[in-house]
């Protein structure tokens, strides 16, 4: 005789607007609207390279990158001696902002924005939606930014 299935009361996360962040770059007919597929996020890219943990953007060299949410920048300069990927000078020029807003698991949520080719904000100042943090940068032919966000446990640059 097969057990008897017993429904168990599951606590869960409330409910959270999905759209708490905005876009991190404007909307134009002649910029890149969609992330870039070739190094997906999780991805390893068929295990030559570590596991991305944020989304690539390819986009036009210059195009200005903008802050996804409200807080304050807590880092603006390049990773080259302050570790905030998986090695030094991974990002490059990288801006991270703690948002107002908390990640849906309740933990300050934190926005990275790396590869940039200029930096135009200070460790400290506050920025709202749509506030430019600097521009599109990369190397040689593959202009890109990168975007990822994190919650406060488990990441090195998160606070």
């Amino acid at each position: 005789m097969p057990p008897t299935l017993v429904p168990t009361a599951v606590a869960t996360l409330p409910r959270v607007d999905h759209y708490v962040l905005s876009r991190p770059f404007p909307r134009s007919e002649t910029l890149v609207d969609y992330a870039d597929r070739t190094y997906a996020y999780g991805s390893t890219q068929g295990g030559a390279r570590d596991v991305h943990l944020g989304v690539d953007y390819a986009n036009v060299r210059h195009t200005p990158v903008l802050a996804v949410g409200a807080g304050t920048v807590i880092f603006a300069e390049t990773d080259s001696s302050t570790r905030v990927g998986p090695a030094y000078d991974y990002y490059g020029n990288t801006v991270i902002v703690q948002h107002d807003t908390s990640a849906p698991n309740g933990e300050p949520l934190y926005t990275l924005y790396g590869h940039l080719q200029e930096i135009y904000v200070p460790v400290g100042k506050y920025v709202t939606p749509g506030d430019p943090l600097g521009t599109v940068g990369g190397q040689r032919d593959r202009h890109r930014a990168t975007f990822a966000s994190r919650s406060a446990r488990g990441r090195r640059w998160a606070g």
